[in-house]
């Protein structure tokens, strides 16, 4: 098997101003090509420690990409690094230097010289094309046989080098014949030891298909994977574990592999051809946005409004949290605002979500947040009519509160 190492290069990574997602992107698609990824460096713009980290690099894995550092300013040092390592000089070809002369000159501009820098290849190293980039990337064989890739660093530019060019290299270098095939189960509703202890021994590392469980956000992943000589055959070690979890975890698992909680609450409305609309007191917007950028929104989710306050949320409903603090709590307003909104945005299906503690000063109980769901055609009790309501904990970590409360609601309305 291939082992990688993936490094990326440049100060704006060390000092946390980028959050570096080339990686996570690369090692998915190397690990979907049976390539094991060990090791992830980042290292900063200084020429001797990128060539410490590429020796590094080459003396234990057989492949080993990098992204970052080929830009054509005095800080972008990947291809002279390169050279260092390889004790090769940088030499300027010719037909790259007119092709990147042609770009500038498709765009209306004149190339600066410094772009000059980006035709140069570490002798013994090939581009790798990058059809919409000043900076190709370099391919280059060491001494001791391991394979360097360099990629620019802007995500756009790397995934479409991978796609075109370096893939494809890549399934030429994998001498084994093997499959590796990963299916990830999300859960959200118990935490990751509660869900461990739900599955006895399937996570000891031992177990195979090996499981692996992870916790992002209160959403818990659960990752199985199989090597095996074929697709089917991974397949067929997989999916006996697939059904065990589903079975023992029950309504705790939503979706599997890239499925968000918004990608099933609007494939659960579109297959029941119902729209949604939706209000927001506490969450300032999020549950909107989640929802908008869920690939499954386009015919089901109709839009949704925020609210800070009891005077803007009376413009907008009609209804007017004073007058219904007279109803004695908060579980009625959100119950209105569930059947008014509903009606006033002709949905099938609305969704909302109430002040946060402190945000109202009538609300008895100051640690739960209240959401409601009201729907056309469901009556389901005497109080509230068409109308489910629900309370979760106002508890956590602040940053993490408003995430928390948008996949509760969510996830109240899967359920509901």
């Amino acid at each position: 098997m291939q082992i990688a190492e993936l490094i990326s290069i440049g100060d704006e990574l060390t000092c946390g101003k980028i959050l570096d997602t080339n990686q996570q992107w690369l090692s998915r698609h190397l690990t979907d090509l049976g390539v094991r990824v060990l090791y992830h460096s980042t290292v900063g713009d200084e020429i001797s420690s990128i060539v410490d980290a590429l020796r590094i690099a080459t003396n234990r894995a057989n492949l080993v990409f990098c992204s970052g550092g080929l830009g054509p300013t005095a800080d972008d040092l990947t291809r002279q690094a390169i050279a260092e390592l390889l004790d090769v000089p940088l030499i300027q070809n010719a037909e790259m230097l007119e092709t990147i002369r042609a770009m500038f000159k498709r765009r209306g501009r004149e190339m600066p010289e410094s772009n000059g820098i980006q035709a140069c290849l570490p002798q013994g190293g090939v581009f790798i094309p990058n059809p919409h980039g000043t900076a190709p990337g370099i391919e280059v064989k060491t001494a001791s046989g391991a394979m360097i890739f360099a990629f620019p660093g802007v995500p756009a530019e790397m995934k479409e080098m991978w796609n075109q060019t370096v893939q494809q290299r890549v399934c030429d270098l994998t001498e084994t014949q093997s499959v590796i095939k990963i299916r990830t189960i999300h859960t959200f509703g118990q935490g990751e030891s509660r869900i461990e202890t739900m599955l006895p021994h399937l996570i000891d590392r031992d177990h195979y298909p090996r499981v692996g469980i992870t916790a992002d956000e209160a959403t818990v992943t659960l990752r199985i994977v199989a090597e095996e000589e074929t697709e089917e055959m991974c397949d067929a070690v997989i999916e006996p574990v697939a059904k065990l979890i589903g079975e023992t975890l029950g309504d705790l698992v939503y979706g599997e592999n890239e499925q968000t909680l918004a990608d099933v609450v609007c494939e659960k409305l579109r297959k029941e051809r119902k729209t949604l609309a939706t209000l927001e007191w506490g969450t300032g917007g999020l549950l909107a946005r989640t929802l908008t950028v869920s690939k499954s929104a386009d015919g089901c989710f109709l839009g949704g409004v925020t609210v800070q306050s009891g005077e803007m949320l009376a413009r907008l409903t009609g209804v007017s949290p004073d007058l219904d603090a007279e109803n004695h709590d908060i579980e009625n307003l959100v119950a209105v605002l569930a059947l008014q909104w509903r009606e006033q945005l002709s949905a099938d299906q609305s969704l909302v979500i109430g002040p946060y503690p402190g945000n109202d000063p009538d609300q008895d109980d100051a640690s739960v947040v209240w959401v409601g769901t009201a729907t056309k055609d469901d009556v389901h009790d005497d109080t509230h009519g068409n109308v489910r309501v629900a309370s979760f904990p106002y508890a956590g970590h602040p940053a993490l509160i408003d995430i928390m409360t948008v996949k509760r609601a969510l996830n109240f309305l899967r359920l509901a």
